[in-house]
């Protein structure tokens, strides 16, 4: 970012580079989430649309669920039925919207690409148009090497300012240190191919460099806040990778990345790093209080004041899953005199 300052009006001029990274960055967590939404469409309509047994035909997308009568069909679940048809509207509405916010950001990077080649071309020119004018005038003014017997026309030959051949025919498109057009160029190739390998290696964006710095941060704040909790495990869905990651209804949450009890902002910080994270493929470090577990003979009663809690330190890898989300789990602010101490 490049600040000048003119008639006490301060202008912020971004660099098309840094542009063109943060609408790639941004590209890259709107496909996350189209790619979350398209895979939960996706397990919905497979359950509207599959029997649940041979004999009964399945909810449906847009059937009645209501008999000739006018009464509620008894061969499926009407209340679950019309919770998925509602999720299913909910995430059409939302798919539409995102590819329209995914389309304009791409027309913007195109611009900026755009622009950012054009300008790079004409800077090219110009100090290519430069160095050719200085580098004629060096090898003109360089000394000449002695003439050279020329065996393909028979005659002595000088060398032009460019390396050419002056007094034979076809002289300006012969080399004067190879007369017999013998053309070596092992040690050009080896060049060459080292370059194009150089060229073909993976570079981590600047995005990826972002993100584990952040969870990088995150792990410190594990280990500097490991027993404050801020919020509520309030439920986990199967199969999810919350689940995966191993998290529990009822588990306290002490930090979870970068978000700690201080900086957690209502967990809004949550909700901005799991989608980058997903983005870069990064796991989120996670520190939860969860009671212990007692045996069948000890198995009674506990509370957060009795002590009867564990630090458990987790990672969740974020992404796209056939459910809601990118974790599958529900989290809440924790409140002390909300709080229910759960029963294992």
């Amino acid at each position: 970012i490049i600040n000048t300052t003119t008639n006490n009006t301060t202008t912020t001029i971004m660099n098309t580079t840094d542009m063109a990274q943060t609408l790639r960055n941004t590209l890259a967590t709107l496909d996350i989430r189209r790619k979350s939404l398209e895979m939960e469409a996706e397990a919905i309509t497979s359950e509207l649309t599959t029997p649940p047994s041979p004999d009964v035909p399945p909810m449906g997308i847009d059937t009645p669920l209501v008999d000739r009568e006018g009464y509620p069909r008894g061969d499926v679940d009407v209340y679950r039925a019309r919770e998925l048809r509602h999720r299913l509207a909910c995430i059409r509405t939302d798919h539409s919207a995102l590819m329209k916010n995914i389309e304009g950001e791409l027309l913007k990077l195109n611009a900026l690409n755009k622009t950012q080649n054009f300008n790079d071309i004409g800077k090219k020119s110009k100090n290519n148009e430069g160095n050719a004018e200085a580098e004629e005038l060096a090898k003109r003014a360089a000394p000449k090497p002695k003439p050279k017997f020329d065996p393909v026309s028979g005659k002595w030959v000088v060398m032009n300012w460019d390396g050419s051949v002056a007094g034979a025919p076809n002289g300006e498109a012969r080399n004067f240190h190879d007369l017999e057009g013998r053309q070596k160029k092992a040690h050009e190739t080896e060049l060459n191919e080292l370059s194009d390998a150089t060229e073909n290696l993976t570079v981590v964006s600047a995005m990826d460099n972002d993100a584990c710095t952040t969870l990088m941060q995150g792990q410190q704040d594990v280990d500097e806040h490991p027993s404050i909790p801020f919020a509520v495990v309030d439920g986990v869905d199967v199969e999810s990778p919350a689940e995966a990651a191993g998290l529990h209804k009822g588990d306290l949450i002490c930090a979870f990345g970068s978000a700690n009890y201080k900086n957690h902002r209502q967990l809004r910080a949550i909700a901005e790093m799991v989608p980058q994270a997903a983005a870069g493929s990064q796991a989120i470090p996670i520190a939860v209080l969860r009671r212990k577990k007692m045996s069948v003979e000890d198995d009674v009663a506990h509370s957060v004041e009795a002590g009867e809690h564990v630090t458990v330190r987790l990672k969740i890898y974020p992404r796209p899953w056939k459910g809601r989300g990118l974790i599958g789990c529900h989290i809440v602010v924790y409140d002390p005199a909300a709080y229910e101490e759960p029963h294992y």
